[in-house]
C-alpha cells in the first residue's frame, strides 16, 4: 500500500505553488476556528508537504504530529520546515497505533486521505482512543473523481488522478452516519471553490465532534 502510494501520488510535494499550500492550510485553520479556539495536539494524516500542520503548529502553539505515508513528501515537509522535524511519521494511519504514546489530540485532520482508509470502522475506533472529549475530527477532500474538469491538464495527471487508490466514497450522508453511530456528533461543514493550475472544483470539508463523556 505505501509502494502504491509512493509510486502513485497524484501531486508531487513542492509541485503546486506555495500560494495554493498556503491557501488551502488557511482554509483548514478557518475552519477549524471557528469551532475551537485553543488545541494542545494537533494531528494531521496525510501532512504531505506540511504547510497545514506548520500553520497550525503557529497559530495554536501547539505540538503537532503527522502521518505520510509517502517518503517523498514526509521528507520534503521537514527539509522545508525544520521544526516539523521528529514530527511526522513515515506511514500509514493503520499503523498509527504503533507509534501512539497516549496523549490525547485536540483536533485530527484527515487531508484528502478519510477515503484511502481501508478499515473505516477500525479508524472510528482508534479516534476514540486518540482524540480528547470534545476534540474535533475534520475531514476534507476534493471532488477529484466526483465532479472535476480536466481542462488543461495533461494525460500525466489525468492518468495519475485516475489511478490514485481510493478504498470508498463517501457522500455527505453516510459520512456522517457513520461518524454519528461510533461516538461523534456532527457540527458543520463547508464547500468551497478553488482553482489549482486550471483545475476546476471544491473544497469540501465536514466536521464532527467527539461526545463529551
Amino acid at each position: 500500500y505505501r509502494e502504491y502510494i509512493d509510486k502513485y501520488y497524484a501531486v508531487i510535494p513542492g509541485d503546486e505553488s506555495t500560494d495554493y499550500s498556503v491557501s488551502k492550510a488557511k482554509m483548514r485553520q478557518n475552519i477549524i476556528c471557528s469551532y475551537k479556539q485553543n488545541a494542545d495536539r494537533i494531528l494531521e494524516v496525510s501532512s504531505f508537504d506540511g504547510f497545514t500542520l506548520n500553520l497550525f503548529q503557529k497559530s495554536f502553539n501547539a505540538k503537532v504530529t503527522g502521518v505520510e505515508p509517502s517518503k517523498e513528501a514526509a521528507d520534503y515537509s521537514v527539509n522545508r520546515f525544520s521544526e516539523l522535524r521528529g514530527n511526522i511519521i513515515n506511514d500509514v494511519f493503520e499503523e498509527f497505533p504503533q507509534y501512539y504514546d497516549g496523549m490525547k489530540f485536540d483536533v485530527v485532520l484527515f487531508s484528502h486521505s478519510f477515503r484511502h482508509i481501508i478499515d473505516p470502522a477500525g479508524t472510528l475506533s482508534v479516534l476514540n482512543e486518540i482524540v480528547s472529549d470534545g476534540g474535533l475530527v475534520l475531514i476534507d477532500e476534493g471532488t477529484l473523481l466526483d465532479a472535476i474538469s480536466f481542462q488543461g491538464r495533461g494525460m500525466r495527471d489525468i492518468v495519475l488522478t485516475f489511478s490514485h487508490q481510493k478504498q470508498f466514497y463517501y457522500n455527505f450522508q453516510n459520512l456522517v452516519f457513520l461518524f454519528e453511530s461510533n461516538g461523534f456528533k456532527y457540527l458543520g461543514h463547508q464547500a468551497t471553490d478553488i482553482n489549482m493550475k486550471g483545475l476546476n472544483g471544491q473544497y469540501y470539508a465536514v466536521v464532527f465532534q467527539k461526545d463529551q463523556n
